[in-house]
């Protein structure tokens, strides 16, 4: 009985050790861990928060804009009656609200450094195609001779 006391009390000291080596080991770990983590976060946080704070600042802009768009003119260049503004204003908006939530569902999915130039490409492509219809339409409305006039005056003579 002798020889199975000692076994026991040896493995019990050893047990303890073991145990004693693995809390040592992991606070050990969990400080290294902790100051790796704050690390990175401080990288990703000087890598990603300019541009994300321009993303944000471009998107408060152009949801802004239809506001100053009514208080530059807007609604009497398109003869918009107060109601008509107002449906525009909520369907400019209501995108913004349904594509929040498949747009963070699809950040989930992908990795930020893809999805974040992805959709900042396609804005601009949009906002590209929009410049490209407005000069387009501004051209069309541009001032043309009126043919009535110039026979008139061919007419007169």
């Amino acid at each position: 009985m002798a020889l199975n006391d000692t076994k026991t009390k040896n493995d019990m000291q050893d047990i303890k050790y073991v145990e004693e080596a693995e809390e040592s080991v992991s606070t050990e770990t969990d400080a290294d861990r902790v100051a790796e983590e704050k690390a990175l976060v401080r990288k990703i946080d000087i890598a990603l928060l300019p541009c994300i704070w321009i993303m944000y600042l471009l998107s408060y802009m152009d949801r802004t804009n239809i506001g100053n768009a009514k208080v530059a003119g807007m609604t009497e260049d398109l003869n918009m009656s107060s109601d008509q503004y107002s449906i525009a204003l909520v369907v400019f908006f209501i995108t913004y609200v349904v594509f929040e939530v498949p747009s963070n569902l699809i950040l989930a999915k992908t990795k930020p450094s893809i999805f974040l130039p992805t959709i900042m490409f396609l804005w601009v492509c949009d906002k590209v195609q929009r410049l490209a219809s407005r000069s387009t339409l501004t051209r069309e409305r541009a001032p043309q001779p009126c043919v009535w006039q110039s026979s008139r005056t061919m007419d007169n003579s």
